[in-house]
This record gives C-alpha cells, sequence and structure tokens, in this order.
C-alpha cells in the first residue's frame, strides 16, 4: 500500500508505466485505474484527484492512512473524485452516477 502525487496535476502524467505490461481502464465506479505486470507480480494503481473542498489536513490524514493501509473507500472518496468524468467527456461515453452522489444533489 503507499500512493504517490503526480505534480503536474495532468491526466496525461499518469499513462506511464516501467513494467512490463501496463493496462489503464476506467472501472464501473468512474475511477481511472492501471493494472502493471511485473517481474515481480502485477501491481494495481487507482488514480484520483483531491477535491476542491478537501483542507490541507483531510488530504494529510488521508495520506497517512494510505502509507498506513488503513485507507477505506470512503476515506478516500471524502477528500478525493474520480477522473473517470473528465476522460468520459474527452472521449464520448457515459459513466453511471453513483448512487449517494445523485442522492446527495437531490
Amino acid at each position: 500500500m503507499g500512493y504517490k502525487e503526480i505534480p503536474s496535476g495532468n491526466i496525461r502524467d499518469c499513462l506511464y508505466g516501467d513494467t512490463d505490461y501496463s493496462t489503464w481502464y476506467v472501472d464501473r465506479l468512474g475511477d481511472l485505474r492501471c493494472d502493471a505486470i511485473h517481474h515481480d507480480g502485477t501491481n494495481h494503481y487507482l488514480y484520483r484527484v483531491y477535491k476542491d473542498s478537501a483542507s490541507p489536513s483531510q488530504i494529510e490524514l488521508l495520506k497517512e492512512k494510505l502509507y498506513r493501509g488503513i485507507a477505506t473507500r470512503a476515506d478516500i472518496t471524502r477528500v478525493t473524485r474520480r477522473l473517470g468524468d473528465d476522460i468520459a467527456k474527452v472521449y464520448g461515453f457515459s459513466i453511471p452516477r453513483q448512487r449517494r452522489a445523485a442522492a446527495l444533489e437531490r
């Protein structure tokens, strides 16, 4: 478990891999993911972006939980948003909205 921040903030900079084989995709939840195969096994990556409303202390707490391997999906979605929506706009496909997000907007 761990994390890496991409300083540029550009999605294109997520699409780099120094492994034998990498596959990037948007999953059913709208998350950008990567499965990267190398000689030691396979790594699974989740790419998200901090929400504009996330405070520095929330971000630090999330990073601590990620580093310790105790972050839950709720911890991650509280502070970050999915990238699939941005990707879907460019490529013209749709991603189902999550039920909870849709309910909160009502």
